[in-house]
């Protein structure tokens, strides 16, 4: 009776240990796929912020080039995780959240137009979604910048 005792243990012990092994392989391919579900959104919203950040780029080298009186409405697209999106002089920049398993760190997109703009996007973290934005040459005769962004209400 002792030698079946010692049977069933075996192979109970065998049990243990296969389902261990599996459970070991079913959590590293999670966290592997995790990582690549993260780093594609990653990619995928700073490419988004890229194309955002270039629609306004053109538009306002389009009214910079044009004069004055020119304005346009412009509709873009601004992806989630955009932290900031700031006009300063001649740069259109965008600082985009990039996930990290330890803490937040950003990554800057930026482009540098033809004349001077000023303008707000948004203020503070920007929300996803479509901003219509209208782009207005300045008079040369007030000599401050060359073109204004400001959002569609």
């Amino acid at each position: 009776m002792g030698s079946g005792l010692k049977n069933k243990a075996q192979v109970s012990m065998e049990y243990m240990v296969v389902l261990g092994i599996s459970l070991a392989v079913v959590v590293s391919v999670l966290l592997v796929v995790n990582n690549m579900i993260n780093s594609s959104t990653t990619k995928v919203s700073i490419s988004s912020a890229y194309t955002a950040m270039e629609g306004i780029r053109e538009a306002a080298d389009f009214i910079y080039v044009t004069g004055h009186p020119s304005k346009i409405q412009k509709s873009v697209f601004v992806p989630t995780g955009v932290a900031e999106a700031e006009i300063d002089d001649r740069v259109v920049r965008f600082r985009v959240e990039v996930a990290s398993p330890i803490d937040s760190s950003y990554t800057d997109i930026y482009a540098v137009t033809k004349g001077e703009m000023t303008g707000v996007i948004c203020l503070g973290p920007c929300h996803e979604g479509n901003y219509k934005l209208i782009f207005e040459s300045i008079d040369p005769q007030l000599g401050l910048e060359d073109v204004n962004i400001t959002r569609a209400s």
